[in-house]
C-alpha cells in the first residue's frame, strides 16, 4: 500500500512539474534582462551546488515553496559497488549466524531433544548460502537458532 502511494505521489509530482514549469522558449524566458555593466559580465558567479550535478544524472523536483531541488541519481558503477558491499555484509552476517545456529542446535541435541526441525532450517540456511542468497540464508539461520533455543527452554521447563 505504501509503495502505491509513493508511486502515485511520484506521478503527481512529475505531472505538476510538467505543467507548472514554463518551457524556455516562452516570452518569460526571453524577458530576462541582460547585465548592464562590463563588470557584471566578467565577474564570476558561483554556481549553486544543484548545478554541479550533470543533467543526465539528476532529477529536478519542486518543493512546496516552489524552489527547484535537484537529486543526484547513482551511476551504474555506484549502484554495483553498493550492491557488492551489501552482499559482502550479508555474507558475513549469514556466516556468523549459521555458526551460532549450529552451536545452538548441537547444545540442544546434547540435552537429548529431538531437533529435526531446527536441523532442517539450518540445512536450508546452508543451501541458500551455497546459492548466494545470503538474505534468505540469514533468515533461516535465525529461525533455526530460535527453534533450537525454544526447544531448549521447553526441555528445561519440563
Amino acid at each position: 500500500m505504501a509503495t502505491t502511494n509513493k508511486k502515485n505521489r511520484t506521478i503527481l509530482m512529475r505531472l505538476l512539474l510538467r505543467f507548472l514549469t514554463p518551457p524556455l522558449s516562452t516570452p518569460a524566458a526571453a524577458a530576462i534582462p541582460a547585465p548592464k555593466t562590463a563588470e557584471a559580465i566578467t565577474s564570476p558567479v558561483p554556481a549553486p551546488a544543484e548545478r554541479a550535478v550533470p543533467a543526465e544524472s539528476a532529477i529536478a523536483t519542486k518543493s512546496e515553496d516552489g524552489k527547484v531541488l535537484t537529486i543526484q541519481k547513482k551511476t551504474p558503477e555506484q549502484r554495483a559497488d553498493e550492491e557488492k558491499r551489501k552482499q559482502e555484509e550479508l555474507l558475513g552476517k549469514a556466516t556468523e549466524q549459521i555458526e551460532t545456529a549450529e552451536e545452538a542446535v548441537n547444545e540442544v541435541a546434547a540435552l537429548g531433544v529431538d531437533i529435526a526441525h531446527a536441523r532442517n532450517l539450518l540445512q536450508l540456511a546452508k543451501s541458500f548460502m551455497r546459492g548466494k542468497n545470503y538474505e534468505k540464508a540469514l533468515q533461516y539461520a535465525v529461525k533455526s537458532e530460535h527453534v533450537a533455543r525454544d526447544l531448549e527452554r521447553r526441555k528445561k521447563a519440563s
